[in-house]
């Protein structure tokens, strides 16, 4: 199984957007109901955003797409 890493020049993409809007990181994670430590450790590419709390901060930072709702078998029907 191939695992795939977040690039890093999206990450700085991300961080300097945060930057140039004049939002902070923090501010960010804490409106979205996240752990502000989680949310660096994505932004930082420690954690890949696998699953959990991280997949989620993945999604809403725009490193990952949406999942869709439809599922493999239902899309072959």
């Amino acid at each position: 199984i191939k695992v795939e890493t977040f690039d890093r020049d999206e990450l700085l993409r991300i961080k300097q957007a945060f930057y140039a809007r004049g939002e902070r990181i923090s501010d960010w994670a804490q409106t979205h109901g996240f752990s502000r430590a989680l949310v660096y450790s994505v932004l930082n590419g420690r954690t890949q955003g696998r699953a959990g709390q991280a997949h989620l901060i993945a999604i809403a930072l725009g490193l990952k797409a949406q999942p869709s709702s439809t599922t493999q078998s239902e899309a072959t029907d």
